[in-house]
């Protein structure tokens, strides 16, 4: 019985460790992303739904979901024990291997926009060497391709 009771309170102390990664990798996202108040609101919602999912899991996974304070104790000494010795020495190279894997997407996306991107420019030079319908058409699209670009560069700065 007493085993038992140890097992499900390291169980439940390795939850709390996990919790405290999951939080770490949200603070990198959110120091990385500067987001507004909306968006930072509904990942902190994100964050505790997450929580809530894997604590559940845990205990019903270990005990049938019995909740017991000792319990609750051991995951809040979990995260607290991560957040005060792990985290300082996770947080910097988390916030490195989230930009890398942001600059890899972009470099994707770019990518596969090149497709979409090569046509229009072609429409674009077509219309500034064509009728005056054809540049007024062409110089739009300029317009409006480079606010998008300048909105987007914008919004990817650190």
């Amino acid at each position: 019985m007493l085993e038992l009771q140890l097992t499900v309170i390291g169980l439940t102390f390795l939850c709390g460790v996990a919790l405290g990664l999951v939080f770490d990798i949200w603070r990198a996202c959110r120091t990385l992303g500067h987001f507004q108040c909306l968006v930072t609101s509904l990942g902190d919602l994100l964050f505790w739904f997450i929580a809530a999912v894997i604590v559940a899991t845990v205990l019903l996974s270990i005990n049938y979901g019995e909740v017991r304070g000792w319990f609750l104790l051991s995951a809040a000494l979990g995260f607290a024990l991560y957040q005060e010795f792990v985290s300082p020495h996770v947080q910097q190279p988390m916030r490195r291997f989230l930009r890398f894997i942001l600059a890899g997407f972009r470099h994707v996306a770019i990518w596969l926009g090149l497709p979409v991107w090569l046509p229009v420019r072609f429409v674009i030079r077509q219309g500034a060497a064509g009728s005056k319908k054809g540049k007024k058409i062409g110089r739009a699209l300029k317009r409006l391709i480079k606010r998008k670009l300048e909105f987007w560069h914008k919004k990817n700065r650190p």
